[in-house]
This record gives structure tokens, sequence and C-alpha cells, in this order.
């Protein structure tokens, strides 16, 4: 393969990719806009005649004379077809342009990626959206490991999330696929990925000991940042972020945020920096994030998330170390966390919920105090004996008066049945006294 000078800057490509708007690819799909820029291709959105709209995905001009690298990008379509998931791309089509540049036409998706959102940071992550992401993201890993695919480069920005909520990965050109089709193998030493969200394993360069725990620990870099609003690895050039992915564990996920400890110990161990002490497939640590969002949206958990949604939650956000302030001042706020507050009351707990039944009782009081005001004027000269003293010398207060439950009480209660329920009033001891005289006589 003859060395290339791949020397286009980012401008450069776009407005390559800019002049390509309204050309015309397969005799048939006419390029419309342009939709994104990645550092292999450039995605524009186009349409055909009878109005069907796809994503058409080109290759860099500065690259297209890289046979490795057009080898590279056609193996995307390969590998994202053969994963035969909801959760990936399906490329239709491919071809080369009349100026050399090998494309592919895929499915057109409406939505944004996680860096996207995560750029614009209007809308914090929450708890169960993170973990409810995953879990979607694994069972397409699941699907890919089982075929012998390896990801290699699962980041934010290539995780798009639908207006249906439905997740979505994309980029499989630096995939590796076991028995694959092209000839060109990745050698030994080589690395391939982003160094901010690559296995140390990988950023070493050992590609024979790539398997699916590599896509794992990039998954738990992505939900790293997602929860804490802070990358997994200090920030840095590439070198720098190469050179401690090769030396150095990332530290505990509690330390940047105050999240559950089932959360912290998920994403900890995505990250060990050994690979065995990571879940041993991506199916194991499917069902512990499953675990864990079935317990904060239990009816009794004292965290505040929708049960199995992608609605944003309530979050407090922690105060950070004062060393680190300057550093985090110009980092989007996404460090969500599930409060521990006791939970709102229900409307059936609210005060007003209870109206009814207040009201009832109320009224059964009020005829109450009332009937017992009528009895006591209207009562004769006493009608029992008075009560001994108790032997500590004070006399008993009067009985208190048992009303029933308010369920029980309606304002239609006769008088005589609730004369019945009440105690009769005490007598005076002078009035007892002539009471027994009268009947003596």
């Amino acid at each position: 393969m003859a060395a290339t000078r791949l020397t286009a800057s980012i401008e450069e490509r776009t407005q390559l990719a800019g002049a390509r708007l309204g050309e015309c690819v397969l005799e048939k799909w006419r390029l419309e806009s342009l939709i994104g820029m990645g550092g292999m291709a450039a995605v524009f959105e186009a349409s055909q005649r009878n109005g069907n709209r796809v994503a058409i995905k080109i290759l860099h001009a500065d690259l297209a004379s890289c046979d490795e690298i057009r080898e590279r990008f056609l193996t995307e379509g390969y590998a994202a077809n053969r994963v035969a998931h909801p959760g990936v791309v399906t490329v239709r089509d491919e071809g080369t342009t009349n100026d050399g540049a090998v494309f592919l036409v895929m499915d057109l998706l409406r939505g944004q990626t996680l860096a996207q959102r995560l750029a614009a940071g209007r809308e914090p992550f929450s708890v169960s959206e993170v973990l409810e992401i995953s879990s979607q993201l694994l069972d397409v890993l699941v699907h890919a490991h089982g075929r012998g695919i390896v990801h290699r480069d699962l980041k934010p920005e290539n995780v798009f999330l639908t207006h249906e909520r439905r997740v979505r990965l994309l980029d499989f050109g630096v995939a590796r696929v076991e028995a694959a089709t092209h000839k060109h193998a990745t050698p030994a030493g080589t690395t391939l990925g982003t160094p901010a969200f690559m296995s140390p394993e990988q950023a070493l360069g050992h590609s024979a000991e790539l398997d699916g725990r590599s896509d794992l620990w990039s998954l738990g870099a992505t939900m790293y940042l997602l929860l804490s609003g802070q990358p997994a690895r200090e920030p840095g050039s590439s070198v720098e972020q190469l050179l401690g992915a090769m030396t150095r564990p990332v530290p505990s996920l509690g330390e940047s945020a105050v999240l559950p400890r089932s959360v912290v110990a998920v994403v900890d161990r995505a990250l060990a920096f050994d690979r065995e002490d990571r879940f041993p497939d991506a199916r194991s640590m499917q069902l512990a994030v499953r675990a864990i969002l079935d317990e904060l949206c239990a009816p009794d958990s004292r965290a505040t998330l929708p049960p199995a949604s992608l609605e944003p939650v309530a979050i407090s956000l922690r105060t950070p170390r004062p060393e680190a302030r300057d550093q985090r001042a110009s980092t989007p706020t996404v460090r969500p966390v599930v409060s521990t507050a006791g939970t709102s009351p229900t409307p059936s707990q609210a005060p007003w919920g209870a109206l009814p039944a207040y009201v009832s009782f109320g009224i059964a009081v009020g005829l109450g105090i009332v009937l017992a005001a009528r009895l006591t004027l209207r009562a004769p000269a006493a009608t029992s004996a008075a009560q001994p003293e108790r032997s500590g010398g004070s006399t008993p207060g009067p009985p208190a008066v048992i009303l029933p439950a308010p369920a029980q009480v309606s304002s239609s209660a006769s008088a005589a049945a609730l004369e019945s329920m009440l105690p009769r009033p005490k007598q005076a001891p002078k009035q007892a006294a002539s009471h027994l005289l009268s009947r003596r006589k």
C-alpha cells in the first residue's frame, strides 16, 4: 500500500462536502443537505423522485485514494448488516461517485447523537435514561458479539437517540469482524478508535486480545460521561489520553458524582483496567443494568424515577471540589443524582384528597356537641348517684365522647341514634343526694 498524506483540514473537508450539494448519485439520489461530518466521511440527506429519503455517507475525498481506508469504510456496511438488529442502521446500497469517492446508502434517522445533546447542554441525562440507553446498547452488543463483531469505537458521537427514544449504534467502520471478507486485517500494534473511550488493551494495540469486553469498557466510559458530566480520563491531547489509557486505571465514578451505589458499581466494573475483572459479556452487564432499573423504579423506592421510561427525572447536583471548579466551569451541567428525599405525596395522600372525610367528621362532631348541650339543659334532677372518689383523692374527669369514624357518620344520622351513642352528663353531688331522698320518700 502506498503511503498517503492525509492533510485536509476539517474546514477544507466541510467546504468540499458543501460543494456536493445538488449532486446525483447512482443516478437517482439527489444530495439535498449536509447533516453530519465525521473523521472519515460526510453524511448527506438525499431524496428520490418517488419521495423516499435516505442518508448517504461519502468518504472524504482526501481519503479515497487509500485502499485500506476504502476497504474499512465498506466494512461498515458489511458489519452493520451482519449484526441484523433494529439498533443498527441498515446499509441499503454502496457505490462510487464520479470523482472516485465511495459511499454508502443508509436509513435516514431523525433525532440527535448523545454528543450533540451533551454539547447543547439543555436537557441533562437522568439516571434512568442513562441506564435505559445502556440497556438498549447492550442488546445491540449481544447480537454483534455473538456474530464475531467488535465495534471498537463506541462513544457518544456514535450513539444516536431517535425522536421515538430508540437507540441506534452508528459507524462500524473500524469494527473487527472475525472471518471477515475484507483482506486488510489490523496488524499487531495498530491502534484504532478514540483514546478517551478506548480500553487499555486497545490503546496498547493488542488487537489479538480485543473481544466484547473492550466494547463494554467503551460503554462504561460513555456512561461515566453522561452521569458525571466529565470524561472518565483527564482531558488532554490524544497522545496524553492514549498514554493514560495504557497505564492508569480510571477513578471510581463515585468520586465524580453522587449516585446510587449500584450504579457506581456497574460503571466501575465495566471500566476495570484488567478485562478479566469486567463483566464476562454484554448479556451479563445488561442483566445487571436492568436489575438496577427495576430496583430504582420499584413502587417503594425512594428514587424519583419513572418506571422503565426515558423521561427525565428531578435531579440534584453535587458541588465540585474547590480545586476542580475552574477546570469544570465550561463543562455542561449534566450531573444527575437520585434524590434521597422522601417521595412527594400522591393525590390520595394530599390534604385535599381527604376533604369529604373531614367534612363528615366535622358534621358528626357538631351534632354531638349540640345534642350533649341539649341533654344537659333538659336533664331533671340528678338521675344517678355520685361516683366514689378514687384513692388518689382526685375526681375523674368526664368520660370521653366516643363518636364513630368519619366514614360511618353521615349528615342524615338521626338525633336518636346520636343520643344513644353519647354518655349521660355527670350530675352534681347535691343533686344526686336530693334525688336519693326523694326516692326514699
